[in-house]
This record gives structure tokens, C-alpha cells and sequence, in this order.
């Protein structure tokens, strides 16, 4: 693969990734005011590796792109988990 198409996938790939950790972000906190205490306390530990993401957006290489799937595999196990605070207490979960 040519260089300069690399770096264009990469690029797609780290825009890709920040609309969904964005879009997760959004979805969570919307969540979050059904959470238990001990989930409130999880997503306070989860935010700076939240705004560590943000801050390499524009730094285009695989560390980049590792730290951002890193991020989106705690959000996405976050949000279980809010599904089943949510399941265990009867709440519709969305």
C-alpha cells in the first residue's frame, strides 16, 4: 500500500473511531443519571482516558490509532454495564 493511502486510511480510521467514541460519550451520560454511585464513580475514571483520546486526534500513527481502539473497548464495556444495572432494575435499557 502506498504511503500516502496508508496515512489517508489511518486518517478515516481515527475520524471513524472519534465520531463513535464521541457518539458512546454522548450516549453514556444521557445514561449515566440511572446509574448506581459505583458506575458514577467508574465513568469519573473513565473520562480522562476520554480526554487523553481527544487530545491525539490529530497526531496521525498507529499509537494514535491503538489509544483510541483502547478507549472505545472501556466505553463499550461500560456501557454493558450500564445495560445491566439497567436489566437487573427492570429499566428499559436504550
Amino acid at each position: 500500500m502506498k504511503p500516502t493511502t496508508l496515512k489517508s486510511q489511518l486518517q478515516q480510521d481515527i475520524t471513524d473511531a472519534r465520531e463513535d467514541l464521541r457518539a458512546m460519550r454522548d450516549e453514556i451520560r444521557v445514561q449515566l443519571h440511572l446509574a448506581s454511585m459505583d458506575l458514577k464513580d467508574e465513568w469519573e475514571k473513565l473520562q480522562p482516558k476520554l480526554q487523553e483520546a481527544e487530545k491525539v486526534w490529530d497526531v496521525m500513527s498507529d499509537a494514535t490509532l491503538e489509544t483510541v481502539h483502547d478507549v472505545q473497548k472501556h466505553l463499550q464495556a461500560f456501557k454493558a454495564k450500564i445495560k445491566v444495572l439497567k436489566t437487573q432494575h427492570g429499566t428499559r435499557a436504550h
